[in-house]
């Protein structure tokens, strides 16, 4: 769940838990900065921001998409809210040399349907995080699921021998009208290749198929022997 002030209402879980357990809890739950002689009871440490992200790109998680982008604007110097966020995610991207010119950011989740973003963009964006060159990017290569095997891509590419089973790393993507998938792919020569591929205006009742006729082009692409 989620709360407007998730520190009070840890302190508030805690009260409950000792009154729950037979403990006397005086006075209201406030917040209040401790002493500085104050013991600690207990501590927590976040995941680090490389386990969020392949957290993210492993579940199509929305809300740690969304977090993580306000992470990027507060460290930016800028708002942590949704064009804050969508603004120092672009300024990122460029300062990478991607051309993010015709690339519209309303959100991070990509659940906005006023997001539009040029498949070459995220292709060059996969193809970068995957280059030796860029070893701290690696979390975002890897944290990309694999398919048949884990995340949004376990029960996809399972067809008996499908050359993409196990050989595509991607992020999937799907809205109401929308099917996309970007990511890396072994070809059968062994190379490494980025791809990325939108569908939009989807009929309606029409995304299974979509999903299908992206999956078979990528699969295409691990079946190619291009050598």
């Amino acid at each position: 769940g989620r709360d407007d002030d998730p520190a009070l209402a840890a302190a508030l879980t805690f009260a409950a838990a000792l009154a729950d357990e037979g403990l006397e809890v005086s006075g209201d739950v406030v917040r209040r900065r401790a002493p500085q002689d104050a013991g600690e009871v207990a501590s927590v440490w976040s995941a680090t921001v490389a386990d969020l992200g392949e957290h993210t790109l492993l579940t199509s998680d929305n809300d740690v998409a969304e977090t993580l982008a306000r992470l990027v604007a507060l460290a930016a110097g800028g708002a942590g809210d949704f064009s804050g966020g969508s603004a120092a995610v672009l300024a990122t991207l460029a300062g990478e040399g991607l051309d993010v010119s015709n690339v519209r950011m309303a959100d991070a989740s990509g659940l906005s349907e006023l997001n539009d973003v040029p498949p070459l963009v995220l292709a060059q964006l996969v193809a970068l995080t995957a280059s030796p060159d860029r070893p701290d990017l690696l979390a975002i290569a890897t944290g990309m699921p694999v398919a048949g095997l884990e995340g949004t891509l376990e029960a996809r590419f399972t067809g008996p021998g499908d050359p993409g089973a196990g050989a595509v790393r991607a992020k999937t993507g799907t809205l109401l009208t929308v099917v996309a998938l970007a990511g890396t792919v072994l070809d059968a020569d062994g190379r490494l290749l980025a791809f990325a591929v939108l569908a939009d205006r989807v009929p309606a009742g029409s995304l299974a198929p979509a999903r299908a006729a992206v999956d078979a082009w990528v699969s295409d692409l691990a079946a190619c022997g291009c050598s």
